[in-house]
């Protein structure tokens, strides 16, 4: 840690921003998409709106949203995009730090403690991987928040993507099913009377 850069701590920072939003990326794809397919499966009742869906042709009291795995992605990559360009505002201010302060999450202020020492690692993950993944599960406060809110997010965007696009293929097959086909074939001048 005595020797490392800024440049070097900035990585540090942005590596554990890439964890954590895999994290929130994994929990919530899985939390999303499972919770639009049980609906997908069941239903969701729109029984007591009833009365203003029967004003528009087509529309029934159930929509079945549909899950789609492409807008899935889609939503994955914004939030993921997201999670690590707001971590670049902490990976900035941790470079200014003395680089055993940074690492250790002390700020200018504080008194450096005893330093804890480990065995160097052996394994085939780089040092900055290692120590990303350290200080994520050292806050037990922020990983759960930070991968949360990405969750959160990914699981709100896929349940409503996934509810209209199901509402829009039922109105579309009830319309035509039920009341306008999908074509028609009408006498020159139907329309005009």
């Amino acid at each position: 840690a005595i020797g490392a850069g800024r440049q070097r701590l900035l990585r540090l920072v942005q590596v554990e921003a890439i964890l954590l939003g895999l994290l929130g990326l994994l929990l919530g794809n899985a939390l999303g998409i499972g919770l639009t397919a049980l609906f997908a499966r069941v239903g969701i009742n729109l029984h007591p709106f009833s009365e203003g869906l029967r004003i528009m042709p087509g529309l029934e009291d159930i929509i079945y949203p549909v899950v789609r795995l492409n807008r899935s992605m889609a939503v994955s990559a914004i939030v993921f995009a997201t999670a690590c360009a707001t971590a670049l505002y902490p990976a900035a201010k941790a470079a200014l730090l003395e680089p055993v302060e940074a690492i250790r999450g002390l700020s200018r202020g504080d008194k450096l403690g005893v330093a804890r020492r480990t065995a160097p690692s052996r394994g085939r993950w780089p040092v900055f991987v290692l120590i990303a993944t350290r200080n994520v599960l050292r806050n037990k406060r922020r990983t759960p928040i930070t991968a949360g809110g990405a969750a959160f997010c990914i699981v709100a965007f896929i349940f409503m993507l996934g509810f209209f696009d199901g509402f829009g293929e039922q109105t579309i097959d009830n319309s035509t099913g039920y009341l306008t086909g999908h074509v028609q074939v009408e006498r020159k001048g139907f329309r005009s009377n």
